[in-house]
């Protein structure tokens, strides 16, 4: 058990490929974590991020489509770095108060199906907050507001669902000081064809031109492996674009 939770510390792909189990809601069942194409580019980057013996700050964007194992993934990173590294504090800001409940159940799920040696006693365990008292680490989560993350000291922060929030420019302007110190800052996101001048679209437009240091993804609805034109036919039948 001290050497697979060694082997887990050291790597987050052997973390998340060998004890990262999530809830599938369509199919109904508990499955493994899939090791796609385009969910390596994001682990790998934190990998790097997390190995640099001068840590920086590193910043992602990412423009997604529905179904793409983008919010799952980051929420197993998320316990990756509270789980194996001491005194982390992670800060998962999401549209509104229900949305960031739900997020942080995705937290919990993970650690409540991690193997024994693994698996964190959480204190205090709450609808906002998860402590983990042998890394005297914490996920907080929270809804968009005006000052969300104002006196933040966070190693990482995670914005889900970043066109929706009410004020993200306000929350990115909170955390940024924090975030500028070396931290991990990932916002995701499907596109909203309705918000042309979003501040995410911003961010993602600078990123593209290199202005702004984030890296800017794009992940499609081809990016899922088994997906075709058909499969898109079918899933998009009668709903907004994807």
């Amino acid at each position: 058990a001290d050497i697979e939770w060694r082997k887990c510390r050291l790597s987050l792909l052997y973390y998340l490929k060998n004890y990262v189990l999530i809830q599938d809601r369509i199919s109904q069942a508990i499955i493994h974590w899939q090791s796609w194409e385009h969910l390596l580019q994001v682990v790998k980057m934190v990998q790097d991020w997390r190995d640099a013996v001068i840590r920086v700050p590193l910043s992602i964007i990412i423009f997604k489509s529905r179904q793409v194992g983008a919010t799952s993934t980051i929420c197993a990173i998320v316990n990756w770095i509270v789980t194996f590294h001491e005194s982390s504090k992670v800060e998962m800001q999401s549209e509104n108060g229900d949305v960031a409940a739900e997020l942080l159940d995705r937290n919990r799920f993970i650690n409540q199906q991690s193997p024994l040696f693994l698996r964190q006693t959480l204190m205090p365990d709450q609808v906002d907050v998860l402590g983990f008292p042998a890394t005297r680490g914490n996920i907080v989560a929270m809804p968009s507001t005006p000052s969300a993350g104002r006196t933040s000291d966070a190693t990482m922060v995670f914005c889900d669902e970043w066109e929706k929030h009410p004020y993200a420019e306000d929350g990115f302007a909170s955390v940024r000081p924090a975030m500028a110190r070396g931290g991990l800052f990932i916002a995701c996101s499907t596109i909203d064809k309705s918000k042309v001048d979003s501040f995410p679209k911003k961010i993602w437009v600078e990123a593209k031109q290199g202005k702004n240091g984030f890296v800017p993804l794009f992940w499609d609805y081809y990016a899922v492996p088994g997906r075709d034109e058909m499969t898109y036919q079918r899933d998009t039948a009668g709903m907004a674009d994807w």
